[in-house]
């Protein structure tokens, strides 16, 4: 399907057809529910690289570290995500894995052909940037 206004295809899905007309899913809206996902299973500090000045961008952030396509079993995913220090890699993949699965199903009833999951890093208390006093940042004697 096209948008008339940006002449730019829009990835859809067909959820469902009835006499009322189709029901489409834009690729965005489910890279949302796979981002939201993710961030909801401890262990993982972020979907996506690190910081960028796009992230600051509600649209572009939202999308941001993942992938979606389609075959002819579902929707094939591909996150890329950082851990935080410390966790078990292995189990917290298969985590994301499982949300994802359930929240694309509940939300779409739409079936999930493939989910990979990229650990593009590892995130330690030392990485994170210092707190500053942006209240005072000036000392006065």
């Amino acid at each position: 399907m096209k948008n008339t206004a940006s002449n730019q295809a829009i990835p859809t899905v067909t959820a469902d057809t009835n006499s009322l007309g189709e029901v489409k899913i834009n690729h965005d809206v489910i890279a949302r529910i796979v981002h939201l996902s993710c961030v909801e299973v401890p262990g993982v500090h972020s979907v996506g690289g690190g910081f960028s000045f796009s992230d600051l961008i509600p649209n572009k952030s939202s999308s941001k570290g993942v992938r979606i396509s389609e075959n002819e079993n579902g929707y094939v995913i591909e996150v890329h995500v950082i851990m935080k220090f410390g966790v078990e890699m292995g189990k917290t993949a298969q985590e994301i894995q499982r949300r994802i699965s359930d929240q694309i199903d509940k939300m779409t009833s739409s079936p999930v052909s493939k989910i990979d999951v990229v650990i593009e890093g590892v995130e330690t208390e030392e990485d994170q940037p210092k707190e500053t006093n942006w209240e005072n940042p000036v000392a006065t004697n």
